[in-house]
């Protein structure tokens, strides 16, 4: 990247041949950086990476278990909080925090169970991530601590960092892109609310969820999030790929894929799933679909005006794996700065009357979120919502069943294998009442499990797969297909090349697909040269046109031919190399 030296110097600035304004503005927009990342001469500041400190407010001296354990008995706790009597407006003020107390920008917890309040109350109850009331923070980067956020886009006191430890669990975020940095420079995507704050998505959030679930001893490390990457602002095509690729490195792993949608919470977590990342344009199956924001459409009005649209937003139907958001906050007419409605808040999440008050809200957005007791609300309103008994997930579940080979279903279940429940088949059964049941099935057994295929559909032509200690599948069955199951995997489909790269399996999906169709085919494909031993790939040629898959890479050198419908699965078998273990022609 070139810099421009203006010390010293009177004449007028030429760059290409032509005059050029000299104000740190001008050639920031020339370099495609920040103004406030250059020094006088034009060079770059140093990147200075964010301090993850959090507040004395948020000490964590609680003695309760980190398993979950204190939730008694087999149902969701119900949480008690603070309910204004009525939703007349009354003159909101700062630290409006009913029976407790306020500082720093946070209303301090009544338990200091914030930062793991998913894993503590949630993991025995049925629900899925789209289906939750989750406490948001609009614009959650641009704080009162961020470098360069001006006063009337601040919206609120504190970083995403401590926001996370609050409680807050969904991140409405606008992210910029900056070419002028140099590669893997985080200020090439920046946090801004008309401008930037001077956060970064790497930095302040990515950072800061790695540093968050390690915090404390691992308190929230199964804490799920969402961040939906609300705007995009000057992105190129490059810089999407980029974008996308920067999210893949930090965390692909833990990355909640499309394809997981309704399975519920201690389903995601006993899978590793952690992070929802709703991008617009996303591609891949890691990325969902960009989150439906429901706002009156602009930022001054009155009070009782925002709350006529929260009514009727919430009364709209909800599409069934949408994520949507309550963009519920308003500016101050004359000083058009972001208004603290706190009591309002307050009654908008409160967890009584819920067919009045939590009716279709799933991610609600505030300012100046950490102000009152939303989080503590939201809370309680899951456990309204979503008060399902224990036994509605099976976990680890004996064999009891009449056949010790079929895994007893529930609508959400979780079926582990180990040295103490072990069988060396195993099989889903279609002749179970249960509608639309999701199973994600574990095996931590010493030994190898044979999972029957011959009722899953889109199966490469195996009759088994073979699980492997540490291997994990996820089938579904839809109410409209009740003989056969679904695997929910990855799924990727072929560019029009003339050779196409079949992507590396994510570690931890045991299987992978790659489908071509007659506007995505490929004449031959090539297997990636890498992979986790026991990875599967199965490949779909659903063009009407034949494929090869290259046989570079296959142990015996042997390529694969597949005709139109045809189907074959390929294991990783170490060493670079690939084996045919199924073919369905």
């Amino acid at each position: 990247m070139k810099t421009i030296d203006t010390s010293d110097i009177e004449s007028p600035i030429f760059v290409d041949g032509c005059e050029v304004d000299d104000s740190p503005v001008h050639m920031a927009a020339l370099l495609d950086v920040y103004p406030a990342d250059l020094n006088a001469d034009g060079s770059l500041k140093p990147y200075i990476a964010p301090v993850f400190e959090m507040p004395d407010l948020l000490s964590y001296t609680s003695k309760l278990p980190l398993d979950g354990a204190a939730v008694a008995g087999d149902e969701c706790p119900e949480v008690s909080v603070f309910e204004p009597d009525s939703i007349v407006d009354v003159q909101p003020r700062a630290g409006w925090c009913p029976g407790g107390s306020w500082a720093g920008g946070i209303c301090n917890p009544p338990n200091n169970s914030r930062d793991d309040w998913m894993a503590r109350y949630f993991s025995y109850c049925v629900s899925p991530i789209e289906q939750m009331i989750l406490p948001g923070a609009h614009n959650a980067g641009c704080d009162k601590k961020a470098p360069y956020t001006a006063s009337n886009e601040t919206c609120q006191d504190v970083p995403p960092y401590e926001q996370m430890h609050a409680g807050i669990r969904a991140f409405d975020l606008r992210v910029q892109f900056f070419s002028g940095y140099a590669a893997g420079d985080p200020r090439r995507f920046q946090i801004i609310h008309g401008l930037s704050s001077g956060r970064t998505f790497k930095g302040d959030i990515l950072d800061a969820i790695t540093r968050f679930r390690a915090a404390n001893g691992g308190r929230g490390s199964r804490e799920i999030f969402v961040l939906d990457v609300h705007e995009r602002k000057n992105f190129t095509d490059a810089g999407q790929r980029e974008f996308m690729e920067l999210i893949k490195t930090w965390g692909r792993e833990e990355l909640v894929p499309y394809h997981l949608r309704g399975f519920a919470i201690p389903q995601l977590m006993a899978l590793g799933k952690k992070t929802v990342v709703a991008l617009d344009g996303g591609v891949g199956p890691d990325f969902w679909p960009r989150v439906e924001q429901q706002w009156i459409g602009y930022s001054v009005t009155d009070p009782n005006e925002l709350e006529r649209f929260a009514n009727r937003a919430v009364a709209e139907q909800k599409p069934r794996y949408a994520l949507r958001a309550l963009q519920y906050h308003k500016h101050v007419q004359l000083s058009y700065v972001p208004d603290d409605i706190s009591d309002r808040v307050m009654s908008r999440s409160a967890f009584s009357n819920p067919e009045q008050k939590l009716r279709g809200i799933y991610i609600l957005n505030t300012d100046w979120a950490l102000r009152h007791r939303m989080v503590d609300n939201c809370i309680a309103g899951n456990s309204v919502r979503h008060n399902t008994p224990r036994h509605s997930i099976l976990i680890s579940s004996p064999n009891q069943a009449q056949n010790p080979e079929i895994i007893p279903l529930a609508a959400y279940c979780i079926f582990r294998s180990y040295d103490g429940n072990y069988q060396a088949r195993l099989a889903v059964t279609n002749t179970s009442h249960i509608i639309e049941p999701h199973v994600v099935y574990i095996n931590e057994a010493t030994w190898g499990v044979d999972f029957s295929m011959s009722n899953i559909n889109n199966n490469g032509g195996l009759t088994s797969l073979r699980m492997e200690t540490g291997d994990r599948l996820s089938v579904w069955r839809d109410r409209n297909s009740p003989l056969a199951w679904d695997i929910r995997a990855p799924l990727y489909l072929c560019p029009n090349v003339e050779i196409a790269q079949i992507p590396t399996p994510v570690r931890g999906d045991k299987i992978t697909y790659f489908q071509t169709a007659n506007a995505a085919w490929a004449p031959r494909l090539r297997l990636p040269a890498t992979a986790h031993t026991g990875a599967v790939i199965i490949v779909m040629c659903n063009s009407a046109l034949a494929l090869t898959v290259l046989g570079e890479q296959m142990n015996d050198n042997q390529p694969v031919a597949l005709s139109s419908g045809a189907q074959c699965a390929l294991e990783f078998i170490g060493s670079g190399k690939w084996k045919l273990i199924g073919q369905r022609h």
